[in-house]
């Protein structure tokens, strides 16, 4: 017999996606802001996008106020995350840092494994001819959860941290889409990486963002005659 237990991530944080879209989309937004219906253009663009593309979830592993339980049932048990790669452990491999870094049996902690940091390559940024749309959602309280099996007497005090393996995403990604997101401020001013996958017994563990308070909205960023970007409001969209 097996159980689910469930792992969850807490903290405050900025959730971004983007859209990509063409000189016509632009042109009938434009058409939509004359006809007053500005508040439908986040929609359109939305649909008829060319490409979307996830950012950011905004749950940054150094961040001073993030916090990550383990549930089971109505138990729940507080786990530290620590960041295994340092400059000086960069040529050495997760495995031996394992050995090297035994803790108690009694201790409980999620590593992160920087050495197998995701970048994100440049075709995911915008060809030369599209513009950009940023959906950029600051929330007060998050949680990144998931579920993960286990024999059915397991408890909390069993797991082992070395079962679990805790990936990054790099919001330096550098590129297009990495300048006018990481690059102005908009998301990882204080942290680069942020909790990307995670897997316990090398099996994937599904990750589902939800969050409370907060706001934001849609930031275009308009390609000029010249082919850089002008960030651009909404209501200025008009010929």
């Amino acid at each position: 017999m097996s159980k689910k237990m469930k792992i969850s991530f807490e903290d405050s944080g900025t959730q971004v996606d983007a859209s990509y879209f063409s000189n016509d989309v632009l042109k009938n937004i434009r058409g939509m802001v004359e006809n007053s219906e500005a508040d439908d253009v986040t929609d359109y663009i939305q649909k008829n996008s060319h490409k979307g593309v996830g950012v950011a979830c905004g749950m940054l592993v150094h961040s001073d106020s993030i916090k990550c339980f383990i549930e089971d049932g109505d138990k729940k048990l507080n786990v530290p995350i620590l960041n295994i790669m340092s400059e000086e452990d960069e040529d050495m491999s997760y495995e031996d840092w394992l050995e090297q870094n035994d803790f108690q049996s009694s201790d409980m902690v999620l590593v992160a494994d920087m050495s197998e940091t995701i970048h994100f390559e440049k075709e995911e940024d915008p060809t030369p001819d599209e513009h950009v749309m940023l959906d950029v959602v600051e929330y007060d309280h998050g949680q990144l959860t998931g579920y993960f099996e286990v024999e059915d007497n397991v408890t909390l005090e069993d797991l082992n941290w070395k079962d679990f393996v805790l990936q990054t995403l790099s919001l330096d990604r550098g590129g297009v889409l990495g300048d006018i997101t990481y690059g102005e401020g908009i998301i990882g001013s204080t942290d680069e990486y942020e909790v990307y996958k995670l897997s316990y017994k090398a099996k994937s563990i599904e990750l589902d963002l939800a969050f409370q308070g907060g706001g934001g909205g849609p930031m275009l960023f308009i390609r000029d005659e010249d082919g850089d970007f002008m960030e651009t409001e909404v209501e200025d969209l008009v010929d």
